[in-house]
């Protein structure tokens, strides 16, 4: 960067002991949850993701298309 008095270190937050055992039991939790029946918090229905882009570019639902 052209500065003796800096120095530049990547970003290391989540590479800490406690970040991963937070990061392994929210992994846990929702795979619990969803074994059960019940939607994990942190979980994303990428299902429906191409219906989300399709109707955001004015195209048909995707399953739509499949009929």
């Amino acid at each position: 960067m052209g500065l003796d008095d800096t120095a530049v270190t990547p970003h290391l937050g989540a590479s800490t002991t406690e970040a991963q055992e937070r990061a392994a039991t929210t992994v846990a939790r929702s795979a619990l949850l969803t074994l059960s029946g019940s939607p994990a918090p942190e979980a994303a229905d990428i299902t429906e993701l191409p219906n989300v882009v399709a109707a955001k570019r004015g195209l048909p639902a995707f399953h739509d298309q499949l009929t």
